[in-house]
């Protein structure tokens, strides 16, 4: 047992001595990765409903609870002081079931005519920093593939998993610190969603903008506040759709320098022809290189 129990040891005072050279905190969205240096994302995104919002933005019970699942991974590498690239894959999960049900249910993944899990999207993306002189301003692109068929549920008894359409989402990710503990970010995008069977009636654009701040009461935690608003543009409408948001996370890191996790609840207070719900967000991320 010494051999092994020597060499985790070995490995973690590598890890933790690498770890030093830089502090995870500091890579926030908007910063690129160094030369060199890698990036692992896991982040659990769980939203369900019971209620919804009515044309006229009403809440109404819908008589049914709906929960949507989407676990997003994402690689990501620096490859010049301008550049990062990467891949994406998501998984997504759906559950159909009476009001009264826990939420909790869906992770039973299962299969039939309420519930479905599948690989929904997979993809390349890019960041790069469009003025060297401002390292904290950066634009992100990926596109998303559809990779399960049938993802909308139309023709087969599935529930809706998730739109079955090729996605070009650019953000633009800004962060500045306010003072010693305090920060802010805003992500402010563009989702353009292209129908699969080539229907241009059916492609859809959307603008969400979100702005997170964040208080840093010591170098390994941070509590932060944040509020979104998405509204979906319609060919008949100006805003087809759309919704409001707020919430509260905090994010830690487990090791310093290395590993870092995040908890995030948030709550729908406004919308129109969409969901009423909330969302119970968990995830881990890695740097490493040099």
């Amino acid at each position: 047992m010494r051999g092994p129990l020597l060499l985790l040891l070995l490995g973690c005072s590598l890890l933790s001595s690498t770890a030093q050279t830089f502090n995870v905190q500091n890579y926030t969205p908007s910063v690129l990765l160094k030369v060199g240096q890698w990036e692992a994302k896991h982040y659990n995104n769980l939203y369900t409903q019971t209620y919804g919002f009515d044309a006229a933005g009403e809440r109404q019970i819908l008589g049914e609870r709906g929960t949507w699942f989407a676990s997003i991974n994402t690689v990501t590498t620096g490859v010049s002081s301008r550049l990062n690239v990467g891949a994406e894959l998501w998984l997504r999960s759906v559950r159909i079931d009476a009001p009264e049900s826990s939420a909790l249910d869906l992770f039973r993944f299962q299969n039939n005519p309420m519930a479905r899990t599948a690989l929904a999207y997979g993809g390349p993306k890019v960041k790069w920093l469009p003025f060297a002189n401002q390292q904290r301003l950066s634009v992100q692109s990926t596109l998303l593939i559809p990779l399960a068929a049938n993802l909308q549920g139309e023709m087969r008894n599935q529930p809706w998993l998730d739109a079955d359409r090729y996605l070009w989402i650019t953000q633009l990710l800004w962060d500045q610190n306010l003072s010693e503990h305090w920060q802010v970010f805003a992500d402010v995008a563009a989702w353009a969603s292209i129908d699969r069977m080539g229907d241009g009636s059916a492609t859809k654009f959307e603008t969400p903008a979100k702005v997170f701040v964040s208080y840093f009461p010591t170098s390994r935690f941070t509590a932060f506040a944040m509020t979104e608003f998405w509204p979906t543009y319609g060919t008949k409408k100006w805003i087809s759709s759309y919704f409001w948001q707020v919430g509260l996370g905090s994010k830690v890191q487990i090791i310093p320098g290395l590993l870092e996790g995040e908890a995030m609840v948030t709550q729908f207070l406004k919308g129109k022809n969409n969901g009423a719900g909330r969302t119970f967000n968990l995830g881990v991320r890695v740097i490493w290189g040099s």
